[in-house]
């Protein structure tokens, strides 16, 4: 968090041969401050002493970053950077500690006691905006967020400690954990759950109407652990996203979002590709029904289906037979999942999708992976991420589609929505292009969803008219089933 010219004037000051070679604990400093993400302040104090630069010069950007991640006001924000450590090391260290290692978090107790320390008043000053800004950023209304902000007091504060240490200054929360944090402040779990589910929903790009039904129908559930796996998760699986729509009795609209993720990521027709994938899914889905009970491996119940019942229809899809023998036999290996949902999943919900499952789902398509799907992925992802004329990205899109070196890159910046400075130059590298083709825009970009309202579960929700559906798909509209 230090500007860049006296991060680069202590980089200088490091980077000397009596301070890397150095004898004593200091090398050993230096190992835990810039390689291991295990660093203390104590050896950020050893570290300025060493190099001959005052210790909050440091620890000032450190503690400041902190105090922001845990977003505390900008105010507060400058009067801890500003307070000197003597006398705090316990309250101030473990701020330190969550921006230098690794899993290290904030306390809620050390917060309380270190706001008191700075002539803060803990309440109005720290706590009560840590937790309004947190809600407010996972999709609860600004008003119930407020609300909830108001109802902690000095009378229930150390009783909401551990679930505000937990949940919201590490950002790791649970249902349960929530539910026991709204009762402590009198609140109805409603109205935080709703919302937050509401809003991961549309990020996922399901369709707002269905969105608003599913998230009111599983915050009213009686048992809110079902939501974990969905609402809390940071790689969900479309089997736990199934699980919850049962549970609230609706039809998963995966197929749906799948075709919204696909546009959203430049891809062109994908109401047809997801159609496609699901009629051949069925037809599959079929062999693997036909055989059901049999005592032979699914491997080779397909392999005799596919020689015997489909030979029509493999010539119908245009792919080989092997190619379909490999298809019908990872079908028959699922249990109770589709391919197009298991793929759905990883690429929408997870973003953890990989070039495996886009070549599985062209193949099930029946288009071609790379200039129909990876192509535009990829350019959509550039252009979002970069900065350069629309013909060198398309150039760098297609040399690294064609480089089977590229493969992880690829996956990376097009389906997983990471990109660095480092991997773009890695990649220009493997597709022998210039350093100067492109340049990263943004330091740390994350997958580009669609763009919703502040609070979007209290705007009007439109209904789609039914022109608007997937032809051929059966309905995802939630029923009362």
């Amino acid at each position: 968090g230090l500007p860049t010219g006296e991060a680069a004037e202590i980089a200088s000051r490091c980077a000397k041969p009596g301070i890397i070679n150095g004898s004593g604990t200091l090398p050993t400093a230096l190992s835990r401050l810039f390689l291991q993400g295990r660093g203390t302040s104590e050896e950020v104090n050893l570290l300025a002493k060493a190099i001959a630069v005052a210790p909050d010069l440091i620890l000032g950007p450190i503690k400041r970053r902190a105090c922001a991640c845990v977003q505390l006001p900008r105010g507060v924000c400058e009067i801890i950077a500003k307070r000197p450590l003597f006398g705090l090391e316990d309250e101030l260290e473990s701020l330190v500690r969550s921006v230098l290692q690794q899993g290290a978090k904030a306390d809620a107790d050390h917060i309380f006691d270190l706001a008191v320390a700075c002539d803060l008043q803990p309440l109005d000053d720290v706590l009560r905006p840590v937790v309004q800004a947190w809600l407010v950023q996972h999709g609860v209304g600004p008003e119930t967020a407020a609300t909830a902000a108001s109802r902690l007091s000095d009378v229930n504060v150390h009783w909401v400690k551990r679930p505000l240490t937990d949940a919201i200054l590490a950002d790791e929360p649970s249902a349960e954990m929530l539910q026991d944090f709204a009762d402590k402040l009198g609140l109805d779990a409603v109205q935080l759950f709703a919302p937050m589910l509401h809003r991961r929903l549309l990020d996922w790009h399901c369709p707002a109407d269905v969105a608003r039904i599913i998230a009111e129908r599983a915050a009213a559930l009686d048992s809110p652990e079902c939501l974990n796996g969905v609402l809390f998760a940071k790689h969900p699986s479309s089997e736990q996203f199934a699980t919850l729509c049962g549970r609230v009795g609706c039809a998963s609209p995966m197929q749906q979002m799948l075709v919204s993720w696909l546009a959203a990521h430049g891809v062109e027709s994908p109401e047809g590709i997801v159609r496609a994938a699901a009629e051949r899914q069925d037809a599959l889905l079929h062999i693997s029904g036909a055989c059901e009970g049999s005592a032979l491996p699914a491997p080779a119940i397909a392999s005799a289906l596919l020689r015997s019942y489909l030979p029509h229809e493999i010539q119908q899809w245009g792919i080989t037979a092997e190619e379909a023998q490999q298809l019908a036999t990872k079908h028959c290996e699922l249990d109770g999942t589709t391919r197009v949902a298991r793929i759905a999943g990883r690429l929408v919900l997870g973003g953890d999708g990989d070039l495996d499952d886009v070549a599985e789902l062209a193949a099930l398509a029946g288009v071609d992976a790379h200039a129909t799907l990876l192509k535009p992925i990829l350019i959509h992802a550039l252009s979002f991420h970069c900065v350069g004329d629309v013909g060198k990205i398309v150039e760098v899109a297609e040399a690294a589609l064609e480089k089977p070196v590229c493969r992880g890159l690829v996956a990376r910046i097009g389906l997983q929505g990471g990109l660095e400075v480092n991997g773009l130059r890695r990649l220009l590298e493997l597709c022998g292009l210039p350093m100067s083709a492109l340049e990263v825009a943004s330091p740390s970009p994350v997958s580009s969803v669609r763009t919703i309202d502040p609070d979007p579960w209290n705007a009007p929700v439109m209904e789609l008219p039914a022109s608007e559906g997937m032809a051929g798909v059966p309905s995802q509209t939630p029923t009362d089933g």
